[in-house]
């Protein structure tokens, strides 16, 4: 008579429940090697965001811009409804040369250009140098635009700052204690100004670079860059 052999299914049951618990075990060491490196990452690149978007934020404020036409001759027109007298006023011709130009009580005079120009009114100064007075030729804009717009001034009060007043630029910007950071402001032919702090530092920082349009303080639009770098202040 043949006997037929009974499968041991409780010896492969057994190998199955050992080779899943080895399984999660392996799954659960790697996880404590590549998991943290992997959180700090998102750590640092979440305080990257933070420091820009509050960046962004500090530096930048309303600015008006009336738009006009010279023929010429010097010329003048009412002041625009959200100016007054906290406002500075900076003119620049189509080349993006400054106009001479002076804001009044009640009204703006720019000094004599031909083709299309520009009247940029701030709160913060421009490095204005030129100025208009007396009687000109009344004008009125082609176009009055309100917009929020990064200053130079502000970028290099910042910049500078966080070389030399780090704990005010913690305060402008909210950055966290527990976060070393180093800003570095690109001007558009290369130039720059900031210290890019650890530069021996590879794997334990975390930088990224971004575009910046700015009014410059010449009254012209321009597009540098501003580099972040981040890491921990317990890292050596």
């Amino acid at each position: 008579m043949i006997k037929k052999l009974r499968k041991h299914k409780k010896g492969s049951h057994v190998g199955i429940i050992v080779s899943f618990t080895l399984f999660i075990t392996a799954i659960i060491f790697l996880y404590s090697i590549v998991g943290s490196p992997i959180k700090l990452n998102k750590e640092k690149e979440n305080s990257i965001s933070d420091l820009k978007n509050n960046f962004f934020s500090f530096t930048q404020e309303e600015v008006v811009i009336a738009r006009l036409y010279g023929d010429g001759t010097c010329v003048e027109f009412g002041n625009p409804i959200s100016v007054d007298s906290s406002f500075n006023v900076f003119a620049v011709n189509s080349n993006g040369g400054e106009i001479g130009s002076s804001l009044g009580a009640s009204v703006t005079s720019v000094s004599s250009f031909s083709g299309l120009g520009k009247v940029f009114y701030t709160k913060t100064s421009l490095d204005k140098t030129l100025s208009e007075s007396g009687s000109c030729s009344i004008v009125t804009p082609s176009s009055v635009d309100q917009m929020d717009m990064i200053l130079e001034s502000k970028i290099i009060e910042v910049v500078n700052d966080s070389v030399e007043n780090e704990s005010k630029v913690r305060d402008d910007l909210r950055i966290s204690n527990t976060d070393e950071f180093s800003l570095v402001f690109f001007y558009p032919n290369s130039t720059s100004i900031g210290e890019r702090k650890r530069e021996d530092l590879k794997g334990n920082i975390f930088a990224k670079t971004y575009a910046v349009r700015y009014l410059s303080n010449k009254g012209v639009e321009e597009v540098g860059e501003i580099e972040f770098r981040v890491w921990w202040n317990d890292e050596s």
